[in-house]
């Protein structure tokens, strides 16, 4: 990965399979979750679930929030 990169690839097939069971308002989340991530970098999200839903609106759900597993770091 570039450090600088401006920008993520998105593979269509994988983000509607990886969607499918997620409502329009989590899948938006998810995409903004996605790019604060993104943004972050090695540092990651936080592990606060009102931080959380601050940065990705409505749509944080525990289905969601599946996607984002904590590490230890």
């Amino acid at each position: 990965m570039i450090k600088d990169a401006p920008a993520f690839d998105v593979y269509p097939e994988r983000w509607l399979v990886g969607v499918a069971a997620l409502s329009d308002k989590e899948q938006l989340a998810y995409l903004r979750l996605l790019c604060h991530q993104w943004l972050a970098g090695d540092a990651g999200l936080v592990n606060d679930l009102a931080a959380l839903k601050r940065l990705a609106g409505k749509g944080v759900t525990q289905n969601l929030l599946e996607k984002f597993p904590v590490n230890d770091d």
